[in-house]
């Protein structure tokens, strides 16, 4: 009979990860002196240390996430919805007023801003 093959996942998310170093640290604290992690007790126990930070650090990354798509859907809609629409009109009303000489609109641009 063959012998099927053990094979350790090794998460990818953060907080999987987490949860297999806290798991590793319980257990080698369980066997205590017969642990073959023995002499790696003091790396573990500061790998706990460093994924407790890296679990805070990625839900704080989380929440920025969350805050930017918020603010570019603020923006968006004040850019594409409110301004772009009535930028149209604008540059409609532009091109009647310049219309035998439109490039006047390019050269003049800062002096029709300013009065309009």
């Amino acid at each position: 009979m063959a012998t099927k093959p053990y094979r350790i996942d090794i998460p990818t998310d953060v907080k999987d990860y987490a949860q297999l170093i806290v798991d590793i640290d319980k257990e080698n604290d369980a066997q205590g002196g017969g642990s073959p992690l023995k002499p790696e007790t003091a790396d573990i126990k500061q790998g706990v240390v460093d994924m407790k930070e890296a679990v805070k650090l990625d839900n704080e990354a989380a929440a920025l996430r969350k805050k930017a798509e918020e603010l570019i859907e603020k923006r968006d809609n004040l850019w594409k919805k409110t301004t772009l629409g009535n930028e149209r009109g604008w540059r409609k009303i532009l091109e009647g007023v310049y219309i035998k000489a439109i490039h006047k609109i390019i050269e003049n641009k800062d002096e029709i801003l300013r009065y309009s």
